[in-house]
């Protein structure tokens, strides 16, 4: 990927593990083939919603792009965690623009230790966030 990379696509169901999480995460759907898709892990970027009632809206976003080692995953896939939104998306087209690279995927031995880290990576995230170091909303 070069430059500043992103993928549109329609949100779909998942398995809802997310929202078991406590991170809720939109999946986007399509063939990840129609994509130059970014190296397995964690990223900040930017969510912009396309259609339906939130269109025009932006939010900060953590994605996790990979294969979910911790789930036994068996495919590529991106979803996203919307920071401080709340609402459905479903159906919906949206943009998700990878800006800041912040880790590799790990599996992890149990869902409380992913559940820790995820924490971690949205405080990083909103860290770097607070300094700055990623583009403004529009």
């Amino acid at each position: 990927m070069s430059g500043s990379s992103y993928v549109i696509g329609e949100v779909v169901h998942g398995a809802a593990l997310g929202r078991e999480l406590m991170f809720p995460t939109i999946n986007l759907g399509g063939s990840v083939d129609q994509y130059d898709s970014p190296k397995a892990g964690i990223y900040l970027g930017i969510a912009e919603i396309i259609t339906g009632v939130f269109a025009n809206q932006s939010y900060y976003t953590l994605i996790s792009a990979g294969y979910r080692p911790t789930v036994n995953g068996d495919s590529y896939k991106i979803e996203a965690y919307l920071l401080d939104f709340s609402g459905d998306l479903y159906g919906e087209q949206v943009k998700v623009t990878f800006s800041t690279y912040l880790r590799g995927e790990i599996k992890y031995d149990n869902l409380d230790d992913l559940i820790e880290q995820m924490k971690l990576d949205e405080l990083n995230g909103r860290e770097l966030i607070a300094q700055g170091k990623i583009e403004a909303l529009t």
